[in-house]
């Protein structure tokens, strides 16, 4: 405008113009927060921290450059500086809250003030006030020209960034592998490996966090609307603090005034009382407490800000501006305390992430109406009072609603999939034999189990692996797979008769009441079938299993090798011939070849030894196509599972922590999560039909005759009758005996506990009509 008094001030348009920008772009912020907590999800804290240091200079880096043009003769339109503009802060935002989660790294170093770590995470934003006050004041004291140009300075901060915060991030904060390395220290388990596979994945975990927000949606609407007021509080302090001053004040230097006490209140708060509040939170056993307490502290600064905001005292002021500071760290706290009492401690960061998202995008709809307002009635300090009047009737009429409903659930919500996935932490399908497992009642092991107090789940895991819970997981097993028999426990074929008739093979197979085992003769390459060499056939669980655990095993008194990824799993409980690893081992494999015979085949390699006995020198466990359970052998809590548990008379002593050991346990644990080995043979078995080998030994007597080569040649010529692949999973060290064999590696996992390591790798033996299928699609 032509009679601004002040010709470097902004007309009320361009005050607007700039306040929805930015006010646009927090919003888009909120949807980088769940983006932030994927990033970290797949690359740990010191990768994410580092990252995000990066992104967070080359944000200065683009701003650098746009002002260093504006400076000059370069003709730049509109349209591009806005875009440019928008993408720098855009960088330098997203980049400071990739950096920020990083934080999280430290939950597990801090087990008992995960509210404190969150805090600091939060308050960084806040801290991060005293950057323009910094550059301001390097701007006004440097005497050197070259630093006395904006853009020089904003250069020299991306270089700081990139040589002092960068490292820093990459030194001080925990790596994944130390994250999971302090969770097992805690929990006395590794936890899983998060694995968050590509935009399908992410998509995936935001439905399951909507399916979470769709129980108690009444609440959830509730508090995404008081949160959106809340949020939206310090909308004209934080955007427009300058004409807003001038309209309370009356003076044209009462703009920069006001601006410099909201940057440095939001600093020294951010630094102080975040923290603090964090450990007050912390203090409470109960996460409603805590996220009641944001509440009442939020209704105290709402109540400031809408009296004093219009009062032209400083002294006044800055305690509206401090309110406003605390409203914002409260409520940031407020969401992530919020999100731990409805979601499981794994779901904790997209439940979160799609909660703020929700107030990022309704935060649209009180921004264009203060806007309006703006506009037509000129008064920045009316909206700025009327969004907190507003808020604080919703905040009031909330805190209401949940004294008198108690609204708050007795622990987080678990969907079915996590339902079944906690299950299977106890050797079991459900939650309710789960709660049995670990001698807790029903609802005492939900709220244990979901709790955020990270000290309950390890009280939990305590009880899951004792010798008193896998005997419960074999009482469990026992009822029910009690289908048809007259005694307590049945027999195995009443048990293989049960199965088949209860098919749970697949969906393929459902309601055919026999599941089709194909009969198919056994036919070698080759002229290896006289009795000196061996002789194959179909076998039994009875007769090949003390060949598979010595095999696996290794040792046996005749010396060999065991199965490598076996022997890390089982170097802590003592050598090949102490009788206690003989008996884990074979608690491990029993079930498994047990379920061979019930759903699969068993092949065996059969000698007469040198006293005139007949014996098995090798086993081959096998499943046809379409035999595997959801592309495993047999799925945890399934009937398959529960019968092939039965029939083994296999008590799970590898569950027994007194029995096995800390370090045995945890590297047992390990392989199950880390493994991609069922995901894998999932989606292999998806695109191709194969058969698939289970297990493969040679007693150590017998090793070096060339006969588990022979039983894996049966299996591919069964494969190659029915148009199918071979596929298995093995060791490193057993790779080049496969693939003299003719199979092909498809992929690698190392598993890594307390910095030691094992590898398994997936191969595959393709039929020739496979590959020509392969080819022609």
């Amino acid at each position: 405008h032509e009679d601004e008094e002040d010709n470097d001030s902004c007309c009320p348009a361009q005050w607007l113009l700039l306040a929805n920008v930015m006010n646009a772009l927090s919003c888009l912020m909120a949807f980088s927060f769940f983006a932030a907590g994927l990033l970290f999800d797949m690359l740990g804290g010191r990768l994410a921290g580092a990252a995000g240091c990066l992104v967070n200079a080359l944000g200065f880096v683009v701003l650098a450059l746009l002002t260093g043009m504006l400076g000059t003769d370069a003709e730049l339109s509109p349209a591009a500086e806005t875009a440019s503009f928008v993408v720098g802060v855009l960088l330098v935002d997203v980049g400071s809250m990739v950096t920020n989660i990083s934080f999280y790294g430290f939950l597990w170093h801090l087990p008992r003030q995960q509210a404190l770590i969150l805090s600091l995470s939060n308050c960084v934003m806040n801290v991060a006030a005293f950057v323009p006050l910094a550059l301001r004041a390097f701007l006004d004291g440097s005497g050197r020209i070259l630093l006395r140009s904006l853009p020089a300075v904003l250069s020299l901060y991306a270089v700081v960034i990139i040589l002092v915060a960068t490292p820093m991030c990459w030194f001080a904060v925990p790596s994944m592998e130390e994250y999971r390395g302090r969770a097992m220290e805690v929990l006395s388990l590794p936890i899983p490996a998060r694995k968050v596979r590509g935009m399908r994945g992410a998509v995936d975990m935001v439905k399951k966090a909507w399916q979470i927000l769709e129980h108690h949606a009444r609440l959830h609407l509730f508090t995404i609307v008081v949160g959106t007021l809340t949020w939206m509080a310090p909308f004209v302090y934080m955007t427009m603090t300058d004409p807003m001053a001038r309209e309370v004040f009356g003076t044209v230097e009462s703009g920069e005034r006001l601006a410099t006490m909201y940057n440095v209140c939001n600093g020294y708060l951010g630094l102080v009382l975040g923290p603090l509040l964090g450990v007050v939170v912390d203090r409470f056993r109960r996460p409603q407490n805590g996220v009641e307490l944001m509440g009442y502290i939020i209704v105290v600064t709402l109540a400031l800000i809408a009296t004093l905001c219009a009062v032209p005292s400083w002294t006044l002021q800055m305690v509206a501006v401090s309110s406003s500071t605390v409203c914002q760290i409260c409520m940031m706290l407020f969401m992530v305390r919020y999100a731990i009492i409805f979601a499981p401690p794994d779901r904790v960061g997209s439940v979160t992430g799609l909660f703020v998202a929700g107030l990022g995008a309704l935060s649209f709809v009180p921004i264009i109406a203060m806007s309006v307002d703006i506009a037509l009635n000129g008064s920045y300090v009316q909206p700025q009072r009327w969004i907190c009047i507003v808020g604080l009737v919703a905040w009031i009429a909330y805190i209401v609603y949940v004294k008198r409903t108690s609204p708050w659930p007795g622990s987080p919500v678990l969907l079915p999939e996590d339902e079944r996935k906690l299950a299977k932490v106890y050797g079991v399908g459900t939650i309710e034999d789960a709660a049995y497992v670990s001698g807790k009642s029903i609802p005492a092991f939900r709220r244990l189990s979901s709790s955020s107090n990270v000290l309950d789940q390890r009280a939990l895991l305590d009880a899951a692996f004792t010798g008193g819970a896998a005997e419960r997981i074999m009482e469990v097993a026992r009822r029910r797979s009690s289908i048809g028999s007259t005694g307590s426990t049945p027999s195995t074929t009443e048990i293989i008769t049960a199965l088949r008739h209860r098919s749970s093979i697949g969906p393929e197979h459902e309601g055919d009441g026999e599941v089709p085992f194909p009969q198919y003769p056994i036919v070698e390459d080759g002229n290896s079938s006289n009795t000196n060499s061996g002789t194959i056939r179909r076998g039994t669980a009875a007769t090949s299993l003390d060949c598979i655990v010595v095999a696996f095993n290794g040792h046996g008194g005749f010396g060999g090798r065991g199965e490598p990824s076996l022997q890390w799993v089982m170097e802590t409980v003592g050598e090949p011939d102490d009788p206690k690893r003989i008996a884990i081992i074979r608690s491990v494999l029993s079930p498994m070849v047990f379920c061979a015979e019930l759903v699969g085949t068993i092949l065996e390699m059969r000698i007469v030894d040198e006293d005139g006995r007949e014996v098995t020198a090798a086993a081959c466990t096998a499943f046809h196509p379409g035999s595997l359970e959801n592309g495993t052998i047999m799925e945890t809590g399934s009937d398959r599972y529960y019968c092939s548990l039965t029939a083994s008379k296999e008590v799970p002593i590898f569950m027994d922590r007194n029995v096995c050991g800390e370090k045995m346990i945890q590297r047992f644990v390990g392989v199950l999560q880390d493994s991609v080995w069922d995901d894998k043979r999932r989606e292999y078995a998806a695109k191709k039909p194969m058969w698939y080998i289970g297990s493969l030994g040679t007693h150590p007597k017998f090793q070096g005759r060339g006969l588990a080569r022979r039983l894996l040649s049966v299996a591919a010529n069964w494969a190659r009758r029915d148009g199918a692949d071979c596929y298995l999973e093995c060791s490193e060290e057993n790779v080049p005996f496969y693939e003299r064999c003719g199979y092909k590696i498809l992929w690698r996992s190392d598993i890594v506990v307390d910095s030691t390591s094992t590898s398994l790798f997936g191969l595959a033996l393709c039929t020739l009509k496979n590959m020509l299928r392969c080819f022609i699609t």
